[in-house]
């Protein structure tokens, strides 16, 4: 299961996890990553993006994630 936390809105963020802790089996994983963006050193560089790729056991991940 992937749940995107970053579209959806902060004063929901306690029902999706609720939720998540609901169905997660006994013994699951729920994992969280996050990503810092540096402070923008540029000025005239308006878009930053974050590549993203994930392993884990038996399948993989991957996304890219960009600000303005």
């Amino acid at each position: 299961m992937i749940i995107i936390l970053m579209y959806i809105k902060g004063d929901e963020h306690r029902k999706v996890f609720a939720e998540v802790f609901r169905v997660l089996v006994r013994g699951g994983r729920f994992l969280v990553w996050d990503a810092e963006f540096p402070r923008r050193g540029d000025e005239k560089k308006v878009i930053i993006v974050l590549p993203l790729t994930v392993k884990l056991p038996g399948e993989g991940v991957s996304a890219v994630y960009g600000i303005r």
